[in-house]
């Protein structure tokens, strides 16, 4: 998906193919979702964090609303794997507070996953 995002540039991939993209990452096969987290960490390395402000990020921190817990769990899957292709900057501002959001969650297995992240996130901040 990312070599077609690149031949097709920004705005046709907007405009046909980034919901099918984000849309992969609520799938109900685990294997798919994480292939999407891939697909959305080098999306954002084509297009910036410009883009990905924009076009990715409210998406996926929505799902970290969502009623299923294996989707709150993928927005932290997702920004773990975005952790590597945004800076400091977009870390602190927006996937920290993403993050801490998430601390409070009924499911314990989130709450788990939600420390991991936090540490990930610590140790890309401040190594």
């Amino acid at each position: 998906m990312p070599l077609l995002a690149e031949q097709l540039g920004v705005e046709i991939f907007e405009e046909k193919l980034n919901d099918l993209c984000l849309q992969w990452l609520i799938d109900n096969v685990y294997a798919i979702r994480e292939a999407a987290t891939v697909n959305v960490k080098k999306l954002i390395e084509k297009f910036g964090v410009e883009w990905a402000s924009v076009a990715v990020f409210p998406k996926v921190f929505a799902m970290a609303r969502d009623p299923n817990y294996l989707h709150r769990l993928t927005t932290l899957f997702s920004i773990n794997v975005i952790i590597d292709a945004v800076n400091t900057d977009t870390i602190v501002k927006s996937l920290l507070p993403a993050t801490t959001n998430m601390a409070e969650d009924s499911v314990a297995n989130v709450r788990f996953n939600v420390a991991k992240t936090l540490e990930k996130l610590s140790n890309k901040v401040s190594p």
